[in-house]
């Protein structure tokens, strides 16, 4: 007993020592309590996400982090990502052909059938229908029905994809070994190429919009497109090892990370990155809901989080400037029987504000229709609503901000 109860001060010693070195520059671990690779890390929001990796273990917090929690998957496959289109409907791929999903969160999942043995290893959706998995040897799949059928796209390459990203139910890009991108317009019933400009394996694409869009790769490769990938251009890192995950919230603002687990960013669209910091493991995926809070994950169960961006210090900005994407805290809170909404919006683009309640099913819907640019106010109205927690959020492409008010009757 006293064997194990040092070992134990021994490793929280170590967490705190790391914790406060690395609070230094904004980031801070957070105790998954596991040794198994994490490949993958998705957030719903500010409190909900998962994280994926070997041997089928899947780890979920609902309070940004502070706790996580094992969810059974019922498969020992390596899992590569992860996916939630909602605080409900969820999706995992990996080695195999395994594909789970989830209808309630992720307390329970079912497998679907993939029809394929070749390696998944990216899954994305832009509802709770529509989504597509890459994988090895040019594998594309499609389903519209939520993964209960999932049938073969033809991408046109043997090279082993790695990454995907969909703005809409049409347009998308996938991007793999040897410098391949591959773009639809339609869905993926046609995939083209597009030119590249190296040979190094890309492994992770991200667009915020329709144009501006970010590719990480081996040997320090990213690369930034503002047309929608009819160019690519090759953009200065200052690290020199591969780069395992990107991520941006706006057209300035992103993160990513190579698998030695530095973590680098970038306030210009990535004209000019800066390095954060030096994570302690091998990490593989990164992730940000906004400009603030992000995750990233990799070797030895380890998960660092920022709250501040990855900066110690958070500077007082303008809410009204350009570029910005926000969603404000409701007023009044608590309320009954009104309460106002705000949120800017930097770029033209079909906009949802959904209300939840807090065991995640959709109650109304605010805003479901194309917005221009600007800051927006909405009412909501509750009459014939229940007294408690609900939570609204915004929605543009993949960017989302979530937050929670209470109805007091």
């Amino acid at each position: 007993m006293s064997t194990r109860i040092f070992k134990t001060g021994l490793l929280l010693l170590a967490f705190c020592t790391l914790n406060s070195i690395y609070a230094q520059n904004g980031w801070y671990l957070q105790d998954s309590e596991i040794t198994q690779r994490l490949y993958s890390v998705y957030f719903i929001d500010t409190m909900k996400g998962w994280t994926v990796g070997d041997g089928g273990v899947m780890m979920a917090t609902t309070d940004g982090g502070n706790d996580w929690n094992y969810q059974f998957t019922g498969t020992t496959n390596l899992l590569y990502s992860v996916f939630f289109s909602d605080f409900l409907h969820g999706w995992t791929v990996g080695r195999a052909g395994a594909i789970q999903h989830t209808k309630n969160g992720g307390a329970n999942w079912t497998i679907q059938l993939s029809a394929t043995i070749e390696w998944l290893r990216c899954v994305d959706f832009v509802d709770t229908a529509a989504g597509w998995v890459v994988g090895h040897s040019g594998t594309l799949l499609h389903t519209t029905d939520g993964g209960t059928n999932w049938i073969a796209q033809t991408s046109g390459t043997s090279e082993d994809l790695l990454g995907l990203d969909f703005m809409d139910a049409n347009t998308g890009w996938a991007v793999g070994a040897n410098g391949v991108i591959l773009h639809t317009g339609d869905g993926g019933m046609n995939w083209s190429s597009q030119v590249s400009g190296t040979t190094e394996d890309l492994n992770q694409v991200k667009f915020i919009d329709h144009q501006n869009g970010w590719i990480c790769g081996n040997t320090a490769t990213i690369l930034r497109t503002t047309d929608g990938g009819n160019t690519w251009n090759l953009q200065s890192v200052p690290v020199s090892n591969n780069m395992n995950s990107v991520s941006f919230v706006d057209i300035n603002k992103g993160w990513a990370v190579d698998w030695t687990g530095g973590i680098i960013h970038s306030e210009d669209g990535g004209a000019t990155w800066g390095f954060q910091v030096s994570a302690p493991a091998f990490m593989y995926s990164i992730f940000f809901v906004d400009s603030l809070n992000g995750w990233a994950v990799g070797d030895n169960g380890t998960i660092f989080h920022t709250a501040t961006g990855g900066t110690l210090d958070i500077e007082s900005k303008t809410q009204t400037l350009p570029g910005i994407f926000r969603l404000d805290q409701n007023y009044p809170n608590p309320f009954n029987p009104t309460t106002n909404i705000v949120f800017q919006i930097a770029d033209f683009g079909f906009v949802s504000l959904k209300i939840h309640d807090v065991t995640g099913r959709e109650v109304t819907t605010l805003v479901s229709e194309n917005l221009a640019p600007g800051e927006y106010e909405y009412v909501w109205d509750t009459s014939g609503f229940a007294s408690g927690v609900y939570i609204y959020r915004l929605r543009i492409g993949h960017r989302m901000q979530t937050r929670k008010m209470l109805l007091l009757k």
